[in-house]
C-alpha cells in the first residue's frame, strides 16, 4: 500500500472518527419552550399589540441560532405576548425585535438581544419609545452545543426581562396602566356570635318580596326583655350583702370641737394708698378712719457721766496685763 492510498483512506475515515469522539446531542424533545406568564404583566394604554421581527439570522457560520432548541427570536416573542397587556381604547403598541443573534467562534459563544416598544397615537405618531439591550459571553460547550445554547438563551432572557421592564416603566411612565385586582367578597358576621356560613359563587339572589308580605302583621310579637346578657342568672349562689350608706362624720367624745371660722370680711382700703391686688389675711386690724401715721424721729441722745466718758463704752483690755 503506497502513501497516497493511505492518505485517501484516512481522509475518508476522518468524519467517522470525529463523530465517534464528539459528545452525543440530546433529542429535541428534552427542551421545552419557556413562558413568562408567571411574571407580573405590564399594562399599556393601547388597544392593540403588534409584534414585528426586523432581524433575521444569516444561518451561516459563525451564526449558530438555527441550532438553538429555544431560539432567541421565539423567546422574545413569548416575552412580549406574556408580559405586555393592553388596557387602552385607541393607541397602538408595536414591539420590534431588532437583534437576536448567537455566534460561536471556537469554544466562545456570544449573544446579543435588542428590542424596542413604541406606543403609536391615533394619528400614527409615536407617543413614546423604550429600548432594551442585553449581551452575554460564554466559553465552553462541555454539555453539548444544543444544551449550551438552550441554557445560554434562558440566562439572556432573565437579563432581558429585568432590563425591558425597567426601560418601559422609565421611558413610558405616562402610558402605563396598572391592572387592578377584583375586590374580595365581604362576609357578614351575625351579631349573636354565631359563625357565618361560607359564601358560594353558585348562590343565586333571592326573589324580591311581594307587596303583600311587606304589610304590617295583625299582631306584633312581644318585645324582647331588656337584659344585658342573653344567659339566665345563675341559681344556687347567695346574694351578695348590701351595705348601708355611711353616716356623717361625728365628733369623738372628750375632744374639743373644731371651731368654725366665719368667712373673712373684705379688707377696707387705707386712704391715700393704691388698691392692693392681693387679699388681706384674716385678723388684720385696720387703722380707724382719720388716724395720723406715727412719726419716727432720730434716736434720743445718750447722757454722759461727769467724767466725760461714755457709760456704754467697753473699756479696752490688755491681753498681756497681769490678772
Amino acid at each position: 500500500m503506497n502513501v497516497r492510498e493511505l492518505v485517501r483512506r484516512l481522509v475518508l475515515l476522518l468524519p467517522i472518527l470525529i463523530a465517534a469522539c464528539s459528545t452525543p446531542e440530546e433529542p429535541m424533545t428534552n427542551f421545552q419552550p419557556v413562558r413568562y406568564d408567571y411574571l407580573p404583566p405590564i399594562g399599556l394604554n393601547a388597544a392593540t399589540l403588534e409584534i414585528r421581527q426586523q432581524f433575521f439570522p444569516s444561518g451561516a457560520r459563525p451564526d449558530v441560532t438555527a441550532q438553538d432548541p429555544f431560539p432567541p427570536i421565539a423567546a422574545l416573542k413569548a416575552m412580549a405576548q406574556d408580559r405586555l397587556k393592553t388596557y387602552g381604547a385607541e393607541n397602538r403598541a408595536v414591539f420590534s425585535i431588532l437583534d437576536a443573534s448567537l455566534t460561536q467562534r471556537g469554544e466562545a459563544i456570544d449573544g446579543s438581544m435588542l428590542v424596542a416598544l413604541t406606543i403609536m397615537g391615533p394619528d400614527n405618531r409615536p407617543l413614546g419609545v423604550a429600548r432594551a439591550q442585553v449581551t452575554r459571553h460564554r466559553v465552553g460547550t462541555a454539555a453539548g452545543l444544543r444544551r449550551t445554547l438552550y441554557d445560554f438563551t434562558k440566562a439572556m432572557m432573565d437579563d432581558m426581562n429585568v432590563e425591558f421592564e425597567y426601560q418601559v416603566r422609565h421611558s413610558l411612565k405616562a402610558l402605563i396602566i396598572e391592572p387592578t385586582a377584583p375586590a374580595a367578597p365581604v362576609e357578614q358576621a351575625p351579631l349573636d356570635g354565631r359563625q357565618a356560613p361560607p359564601l358560594s359563587s353558585a348562590t343565586t339572589p333571592q326573589a324580591a318580596p311581594s307587596p303583600r308580605s311587606l304589610q304590617a302583621p295583625d299582631s306584633l310579637p312581644p318585645p324582647e326583655s331588656d337584659q344585658s346578657s342573653a344567659y339566665p342568672p345563675a341559681t344556687g349562689y347567695p346574694e351578695p350583702p348590701r351595705y348601708p350608706a355611711s353616716p356623717g362624720y361625728q365628733q369623738a367624745p372628750g375632744y374639743p370641737a373644731v371651731p368654725a371660722y366665719p368667712p373673712a370680711a373684705a379688707y377696707p382700703q387705707a386712704p391715700g394708698y393704691p388698691q392692693s391686688a392681693y387679699p388681706r389675711p384674716p385678723g388684720y386690724l385696720q387703722a380707724p378712719p382719720g388716724a395720723q401715721p406715727i412719726q419716727l424721729g432720730p434716736p434720743p441722745a445718750v447722757s454722759r457721766s461727769a467724767t466725760g466718758t461714755d457709760p456704754f463704752a467697753v473699756p479696752p483690755t490688755d491681753p498681756y496685763a497681769p490678772r
